[in-house]
């Protein structure tokens, strides 16, 4: 009887952890960033008004189902288990806090994050389109573990999809690298290819992330049997080089450059 009710008593004990650890998470979260959290089915949203958790909550949620239905079966991605949680602070200030607090970051020149290692999207206050660009993140974090993703596809891919599931052009960030092309200012495409992290949060990352965007734009609306290619090669294990990319696309560098910068010069 005392090794049964030993047993018991551990067993009592591991499910009683199981249900304390969740909630034990999301008060430490609430005392990290005085953030009011809202949890849905998968996701746990902190923010300081609770219409505008309630808002990103739902958004969060039908973004995912919608996505996940769209890609799902041809990509692996899949809705979020367990929860992650989005942060949505109210200035610039308890973003930059939290990043530095959870990933010894400032993030001086970003508005938001997805962090695989804090499970959590990080956003100043609340727009879709914000969000809808961080959950893009997080699906390819979640889904594909091990892929080294190119940072300009990683980045390309979630402002493509600040439009929705189906995803769209990134008009404000194609209109500056046409401003760019038209300057002679834009970085080659070697540049863009090979561009790590770094330059997408340091000073002056617009130029990156606008051709980025271009970039993927270009590929999902004119080479769509290309981008595919890419994809699968972004997937695989290893950081895709330059000349992988090219072998994607099925096209020399120096064709790719030329045809690109010609619908970005013509792109509305």
């Amino acid at each position: 009887m005392a090794k049964v009710g030993a047993a018991a008593a551990f067993l009592g004990g591991v499910v009683a952890l199981f249900w304390t650890l969740p909630r034990l998470g999301v008060w430490f979260g609430k005392v990290q960033t005085g953030l009011e959290p809202r949890r849905t089915a998968h996701f746990i949203v902190y923010a300081s008004d609770p219409k505008r958790s309630e808002r990103a909550g739902a958004e969060a949620e039908r973004f995912v189902a919608a996505f996940v239905s769209r890609w799902g079966a041809k990509r692996g991605f899949q809705a979020p288990d367990p929860p992650v949680s989005i942060f949505l602070f109210d200035d610039h200030a308890g973003l930059s806090k939290h990043g530095l607090l959870k990933m010894g970051e400032k993030l001086e020149n970003n508005g938001g994050y997805f962090s695989r290692g804090e499970r959590a999207v990080a956003l100043i206050r609340f727009d879709d389109q914000g969000l809808r660009h961080e959950l893009t993140h997080m699906m390819v974090a979640l889904a594909w573990e091990g892929a080294e993703l190119s940072p300009w596809f990683s980045e390309g891919h979630a402002q493509w999809h600040e439009a929705g599931e189906d995803g769209g052009p990134p008009d404000i960030a194609i209109a500056r690298c046409r401003e760019l092309v038209r300057k002679g200012e834009e970085l080659p495409l070697q540049q863009v290819l090979s561009a790590d992290r770094s330059a997408f949060t340091s000073s002056g990352n617009a130029v990156v992330y606008s051709e980025s965007a271009a970039l993927f734009a270009w590929l999902a609306l004119e080479r769509k049997e290309a981008l595919e290619r890419v994809f699968e090669r972004e997937r695989r294990p290893g950081r895709t080089t330059p000349s992988e990319f090219a072998e994607a696309v099925g096209e020399p560098m120096e064709s790719i450059e030329t045809e690109w910068k010609e619908w970005v010069r013509q792109a509305r």
